[in-house]
């Protein structure tokens, strides 16, 4: 699969910074929710590390992609400001996070107790289980992989977990059930460089 996206160059992915939800371990997913303070701190981070890893680099060459949703909106001002160059920011409807339908807003364990058996589809099988009013990740993985296919150059995306999940698993061609297991980090740089190599700043 490393070879089914012939035209991007190199790709960077970065997840939002931390929010409350989060910690909460409450679906989020197209609920606009803002990052924490903690999320304000890997945010800084994440932009220091870019910007290091940038110094030889014209800036110019790069895309930055951006989910319109205001977590990855202010981590990417975030990291913005940690440059001394202009950066132009695209933000894409299509980077937005999976929609998890009328689950958004509660809580794992509120759906352990209230609806057990909605849990244990979901467990079961993650990548297909759709909710009422949401989105599976078979269906999302569609439109990011024809959305990649679409692409070229060298990209910075600023995205969600699971996005994130659906980008490494279609970069690495992991098992399509495995992908939603991945750890979507909020306090590293995902790298896919020029020679196919992922690594992590």
């Amino acid at each position: 699969m490393l070879n089914a996206f012939p035209n991007i160059e190199e790709l960077i992915f970065i997840r939002h910074g931390e929010t409350d939800w989060n910690v909460q371990k409450r679906f989020q997913g197209q609920t606009d929710i803002p990052i924490n303070a903690k999320g304000e701190s890997q945010a800084l981070r994440n932009g220091e590390a870019l910007a290091h890893y940038f110094q030889s680099e014209m800036i110019d060459r790069w895309q930055f992609l951006c989910s319109p949703l205001s977590r990855t909106k202010q981590t990417m001002e975030i990291i913005k400001g940690q440059f001394s160059q202009p950066i132009n920011i695209e933000y894409d409807e299509t980077l937005k996070e999976l929609h998890f339908g009328y689950l958004q807003g509660r809580t794992l364990k509120e759906l352990e107790k209230e609806e057990p058996e909605t849990l244990a589809k979901r467990e079961a099988d993650k990548w297909n289980f759709l909710s009422e009013g949401g989105e599976s990740y078979a269906q999302v993985s569609l439109r990011i992989e024809k959305w990649m296919q679409q692409q070229s150059g060298k990209l910075v995306i600023i995205s969600h977990g699971g996005i994130g999940r659906i980008v490494r698993g279609l970069l690495y061609d992991l098992p399509e059930k495995t992908r939603p297991m991945l750890t979507p980090h909020q306090d590293k740089i995902m790298v896919y460089a020029a020679d196919k190599r992922i690594f992590w700043l």
